[in-house]
């Protein structure tokens, strides 16, 4: 097989892969707000924006330099460079996430208060700090594949995590319907994701 015909089938797969992703993630929406009353899916879905957006600033672009330089780490035959990225990659996003999570910490209290005023968004701020931890190594994982070229695992990726969330959300809700039933369905996705890819991540180094 060529590789202009190789390349049309992974995009065609990871394309339909995202597909389906995509709606399960609608799946999600509906199954949210079905179950949580209109204040409690306002609330959730505002402090998951506000934990997403943060999210992209932890790192400081370290993880699309990994997109950019283990490819050519890769064909200089640089596995030393490959490992050493890696692991200064993790470093750095450790550390600006114990920074965000302080911070977040700290002022979730007044967040609730002036923010999003609703007291429940103080506890939610609290589990959603275990979300952004979680969302900060999956993204390093989602950098590692994109730089060993694996975009099915990618692309594979959001899939489990959609599905995942989908089947815990329903679980969960059979016991109680409430938004920290929503935010630890969420949390054990995303440990599972991490759980589950993290050994396709770095295989080979």
């Amino acid at each position: 097989m060529s590789y202009t015909k190789r390349a049309a089938r992974a995009f065609i797969i990871v394309f339909v892969i995202n597909i389906i992703a995509a709606f399960l993630g609608y799946l999600i929406r509906i199954v949210l707000a079905r179950n949580l009353s209109v204040a409690e899916y306002g609330l959730f879905f505002s402090v998951l924006t506000l934990i997403n957006f943060l999210g992209g600033f932890i790192g400081l672009g370290m993880g699309e330099s990994l997109v950019k330089y283990i490819p050519e780490f890769l064909v200089k035959k640089k596995y030393y460079k490959v490992k050493n990225a890696i692991i200064i990659t993790f470093l750095v996003f450790l550390a600006t996430l114990i920074i965000l999570g302080e911070a977040l910490f700290i002022s979730s209290g007044f967040l609730a208060q002036y923010y999003f005023k609703n007291v429940l968004a103080a506890q939610v701020l609290l589990l959603f700090i275990i979300i952004l931890f979680f969302i900060s190594f999956k993204s390093i994982l989602r950098f590692s594949f994109q730089a060993f070229q694996n975009m099915k695992l990618f692309a594979l990726m959001y899939l489990a995590e959609n599905l995942f969330i989908l089947l815990l959300l329903l679980w969960f809700f059979n016991h109680k319907k409430d938004i920290f039933m929503a935010s630890y369905a969420h949390i054990l996705a995303n440990l599972l994701i991490i759980i589950l890819f993290y050994p396709l991540a770095f295989q080979g180094l």
